[in-house]
């Protein structure tokens, strides 16, 4: 073989080298990240704050008949029309036709009537969210009977609108399974908050007061957030959550490192990482850092991976209050790659390297 040829050879040998390492890196599934900004965040410690600290207003409608708080909640009960719970108003909002709306949320009742969710137009006007039948209603855009709705059951709400006048809602489940429940154009701008006072209003809970009976008697609220645009869809699944699936580093052929984020808000919690072929898992391990009580960020290195395989994982979160996952992410162990040295000579003489067995060299 001419020294050319062996020249060729080589540079063969290095785009497959490229090809089993550097690209299914670059394929890794990025941090999820949301296309937005996060204005207002409500965690019902004691009180109807914004954990942000800005000048969001957050209210009691006049016609809650009780209300107080639990471990990191707010509930609520109504006995008459227009039921109860709360208004968020905000002077904050950039622009009113793009922005996301979440909140964690169980009602007493899902059914058999309409029961309001979410009014965007004041307590006059009937347009907006709601549960019925089991299902939902997003009037005047129709029914969605994707999931049926249990009462009592804690369920995530994120609602987008963007500047193209398209408005989505997802719902997620406890064990964390993401919907897209709705996916609509809004031209006649149903979902452009009202604006009383200087502030943009979304009146959360109550019913209106176009009709009488669509309100629940009662409900609890976890967790209530604004933000400035539109939430990218894959930051759905941990845009409420308070545990958060980090991206896998320092990936070998058999090793990885998993990271995630979990605030506990003082409960002692338990933190594992689930990993496995699926989204079905299969293997729990501890982080390295579990039991926490504060805001942690938690790592954990894994082994006796395969090589060239593409993994699942998750955080999973545990404590007095129950158990709470991160959305899925994957990565990708890397190839067993030969590599040549410099070839001498005129002849083909390779040297090579076996780097996942770490075998004895020889010569070609």
């Amino acid at each position: 073989m001419t020294r050319k040829m062996a020249h060729r050879y080589q540079i063969f040998i290095w785009l497959i080298v490229f090809a089993v390492m550097v690209i299914p890196i670059l394929q890794l599934k990025p941090v999820l990240a949301a296309d937005a900004t996060l204005l207002h965040q409500f965690d019902f410690n004691g009180d109807l704050t914004d954990s942000l600290g800005t000048d969001s207003i957050l209210t009691v409608h006049p016609n809650t008949a009780t209300s107080g708080f639990g471990d990191g909640e707010w509930w609520w009960t109504a006995v008459g029309s227009p039921g109860g719970g709360l208004i968020l108003d905000t002077a904050d909002l950039v622009d009113p036709n793009s922005y996301s709306l979440g909140f964690r949320i169980e009602f007493n009742e899902v059914g058999p009537s309409w029961r309001k969710i979410v009014s965007f137009k004041g307590s006059g006007d009937d347009n907006g969210l709601y549960f019925y039948g089991s299902n939902l209603q997003f009037y005047p855009f129709g029914s969605n009977t994707a999931i049926t709705y249990s009462p009592n059951t804690f369920y995530d709400f994120i609602f987008t609108r963007g500047t193209d006048n398209v408005i989505r809602v997802y719902i997620v489940e406890s064990d964390g399974t993401v919907t897209k429940v709705y996916e609509v154009n809004d031209p006649s701008d149903a979902t452009v908050p009202i604006q009383v006072d200087g502030n943009y209003r979304f009146m959360l809970f109550m019913d209106d007061t176009a009709t009488s009976g669509e309100w629940t008697s009662g409900g609890t609220v976890r967790s209530i957030r604004l933000w400035n645009g539109v939430i990218d869809e894959d930051s759905v699944g941990d845009a409420l959550s308070d545990v958060t699936t980090g991206i896998a580093v320092d990936i070998t052929q058999n090793a990885a490192t998993l990271q995630g984020s979990v605030n506990p808000y003082g409960l002692e919690t338990a933190v594992y990482f689930e990993y496995g072929l699926t989204e079905s898992y299969g293997t729990e391990v501890a982080a390295d850092q579990s039991p926490i009580t504060a805001q942690t960020d938690v790592t954990k290195t894994i082994s006796d991976l395969d090589a060239n395989t593409t993994y699942h994982f998750r955080v999973k979160a545990v404590n007095s209050g129950g158990t709470i996952y991160g959305s899925d992410q994957t990565f990708t162990t890397a190839q067993p790659v030969i590599l040549p040295v410099p070839v001498t000579g005129v002849g083909l003489d390779l040297t090579v390297l076996n780097l996942q067995s770490g075998g004895d060299s020889g010569n070609l």
